[in-house]
């Protein structure tokens, strides 16, 4: 059981985005390419993940000359477990890591399901109790 590399990088990249939009007063937008650059993560898959974060009331996009994304809320409101879901929907279920939902092929649950079970559980319960702005401040 791992966080998958597209909660990874949409964690960083929220991170990035709310690191930038602090340094400015005005809350001028930011763009995907400024992110892509300081994270060396690819602009294509950045436009894929902030597609989802928007839909998910995560970031909130401006359109036009100057344009680009901000948060949608404040740092202190955005848990890493929203972020997870709105990027990686199967991380909610422990049937992303069991075939057919703890069923096995075989059709018995294998002796680790429990393990698995909980171990999401409590990968859950502990995103869910960090928000973006304890991430900033390191206390977590």
């Amino acid at each position: 059981m791992h966080l998958s590399s597209k909660t990874r990088y949409s964690i960083m990249a929220v991170a990035e985005l709310a690191v930038l939009e602090n340094k400015n007063a005005e809350k001028i937008p930011v763009s995907l390419s400024l992110i892509s650059e300081s994270q060396k993560i690819s602009l294509s898959y950045l436009e894929q993940l902030f597609s989802k974060l928007k839909k998910a009331g995560i970031v909130k996009s401006i359109k036009g000359p100057g344009g680009g994304y901000n948060l949608a809320k404040d740092s202190k409101d955005i848990k890493l477990s929203d972020i997870r879901f709105a990027i990686d929907i199967e991380a909610q279920d422990i049937q992303t890591i069991c075939p057919e939902g703890g069923t096995c092929t075989k059709g018995f649950k294998c002796n680790s399901y429990k393990l698995w079970s909980k171990m999401s559980e409590k990968i859950n319960e502990f995103l869910d109790e960090i928000t973006l702005q304890n991430l900033l401040d390191n206390e977590f």
